[in-house]
């Protein structure tokens, strides 16, 4: 069942072109928003970047059936709905969303609520304010940038969950440039020769956030020899053209990095005969870090 408030056709306008319309942005984000968890950190499940058989989370899910859900921050609530589906077709995960105004053009979007568990009644709300009770399924969410028409990573805004572990490094591969996800790849540490060419360079790196968990970490950067050559930071996506994109700088990194088997893809790098150092560094959320460093002979 849906619940109308005021201005609920504009609303419903300006929601549902965010979610779906194409998102368009970068930069350094601009907001001095203090935000808190809609759910304790310890019951998060996935993060921002995490891949999945090609589905990139854009926000945080939990699970944590039965608990509070509660406001991140002062704001009007814009829009909720209790149905499989928003206004326009386009389907509703999780049954259900709320969608709440807050300063700085920031909105939040919430999905997973136990049928039933948010009043009809709720127009403004206040940090900490009880919104509804999680479902069964998952909650679901998403911070967006109305005016730059981009998803914010929410762990930017939210208070740092504690965390004394550094990401973890599993491997570091080549792939002959062009060959694409079926083409031969080299696992860097169990190889010291490469032929001289181009190659494209995939990390698989997570960050370790409970014993159980593996998250995709903050901060990634690829250096050759002492000279970056890609680097990533999971603060905000957006889409151009139909296609998602994310922080990216140097001259190999990608508009969207999970493009092979979910893992990260620093782009093409030419490598040169001789001997070249091949580092990959490693930040999460609260700046704990790692770096894996390989040298190979290139012939």
């Amino acid at each position: 069942m849906q619940k109308r408030r005021r201005g609920e056709s504009k609303n419903r306008i300006v929601i549902v072109a965010i979610l779906i319309a194409a998102l368009q942005a970068a930069g350094t984000l601009p907001f001095a928003v203090a935000l808190e968890w809609p759910l304790p950190g310890s019951f998060m499940s996935a993060n921002f970047g995490m891949s999945s058989r090609g589905d990139v989370s854009l926000g945080v899910t939990f699970d944590a059936p039965g608990q509070q859900i509660r406001s991140v921050g002062g704001g009007e609530v814009l829009f909720f709905s209790e149905s499989r589906s928003l206004p326009n077709g386009f389907p509703l995960s999780g049954g259900s969303m709320l969608v709440v105004s807050h300063p700085q053009e920031l909105v939040s979007v919430t999905t997973g609520f136990m049928p039933g568990s948010v009043s009809p009644f709720l127009r403004m709300v206040k940090d900490g304010d009880s919104l509804g009770i999680a479902g069964d399924g998952g909650v679901s969410f998403h911070l967006i940038d109305r005016l730059k028409r981009r998803f914010v990573n929410p762990a930017v805004l939210l208070p740092p969950v504690a965390d004394a572990k550094g990401p973890i490094i599993k491997s570091l591969r080549v792939i002959p440039s062009g060959a694409g996800p079926g083409g031969e790849s080299t696992v860097l540490g169990e190889t010291k020769y490469l032929k001289q060419g181009s190659y494209e360079v995939i990390a698989d790196v997570w960050d370790v956030y409970r014993e159980s968990s593996a998250f995709a970490p903050y901060d990634l950067r690829l250096v050759v020899d002492g000279s970056q050559k890609a680097r990533y930071v999971l603060d905000s996506a957006w889409s151009d053209s139909g296609k998602l994109h994310f922080s990216a700088e140097g001259e190999t990194a990608l508009a969207n990095p999970f493009r092979i088997e979910d893992k990260m893809s620093f782009g093409s790098v030419e490598l040169k005969r001789g001997r070249v150092m091949i580092t990959v560094s490693a930040k999460d959320y609260t700046g704990n870090a790692r770096d894996a460093t390989y040298t190979v002979l290139i012939e």
